[in-house]
């Protein structure tokens, strides 16, 4: 799979919508695993394609290290749904790396997925002060893109796409 690796830092991110009203984002929390794992499993593709088990656990070790978030909307009669998820994968001590934005079909062309980017890269970037958040980029995938590069991120200042993700520790192959 060819990709790019893009950047946001505390000078290139563009100022942060706010959620819609009656809709909120969130950390996810211990209740949301069935919630979580549905957005995992509907995310996952091949050759990395996650079963029912798998998903679950994936989504309880997001939610565990607190590094899932979920756009929801609400509704009078049902409550607030979750719409869209963001989840931070590896973090050094100054880098973060986000490696999931998945909206509902559904729920997709309305903005969530931007607003709650938005969130997470903010929250990364001032309050766990982190200097540059990163996303990998899969070519073909315009719409990604596009939504990365109207929050601020952008190619890597380096110059060579793959250094700011060098220095991560106990970190798996394969699926993230």
């Amino acid at each position: 799979m060819h990709a790019d690796y893009m950047q946001c830092t505390g000078l290139s991110i563009l100022q942060a919508p706010t959620p819609l009203p009656g809709h909120r984002i969130r950390p996810a929390e211990a209740n949301d695993v069935d919630v979580a794992a549905k957005f995992c499993r509907d995310y996952s593709s091949y050759p990395y394609s996650l079963d029912e088990g798998a998903a679950r656990r994936e989504a309880r070790a997001l939610i565990d290290k607190k590094a899932l978030f979920f756009y929801e909307v609400g509704n009078a009669t049902e409550g607030y749904s979750a719409t869209s998820i963001v989840a931070v994968g590896r973090s050094s001590m100054n880098v973060a790396s986000i490696t999931k934005v998945f909206t509902l079909t559904d729920s997709r062309r309305m903005g969530y997925a931007s607003r709650l980017l938005h969130h997470v890269c903010s929250h990364l970037l001032n309050e766990e002060d982190k200097s540059a958040v990163v996303s990998l980029v899969p070519s073909g995938n315009e719409g990604y893109k596009r939504l990365a590069m109207r929050i601020g991120f952008g190619r890597t200042t380096s110059g060579n796409n793959e250094w700011l993700e060098m220095g991560f520790e106990d970190v798996n192959v394969g699926h993230w």
